[in-house]
């Protein structure tokens, strides 16, 4: 993962990703990002946690075009992340 940040939750544990919050849809066989972004606009926590932080939650996204989707959190990465990503690759 790159630097990935957490996020607290409105029940308390932490989440990768929050409301509002870009992001990108990773391929799963090559787990390289696509272009195909949106924005999270739902989080359903999981009730799985290590020390506080949550694993295997889903995330609503949205897209430019109004469709929906949800995703687990392992199809998906932040805008900046990514950006991050390409500077140290470069």
């Amino acid at each position: 993962m790159f630097g990935a940040a957490f996020f607290h939750h409105a029940e308390g544990p932490m989440c990768r990703f929050q409301v509002g919050q870009k992001v990108l849809i990773v391929d799963s066989f090559t787990n390289e990002a696509q272009k195909v972004s949106g924005t999270v606009v739902n989080v359903q926590v999981s009730p799985h946690n290590y020390n506080g932080v949550t694993y295997l939650d889903k995330y609503t996204v949205k897209f430019s075009d109004g469709e929906q989707e949800t995703f687990y959190e392992l199809y998906l990465r932040s805008i900046s992340d990514e950006a991050d990503h390409k500077r140290t690759r470069s």
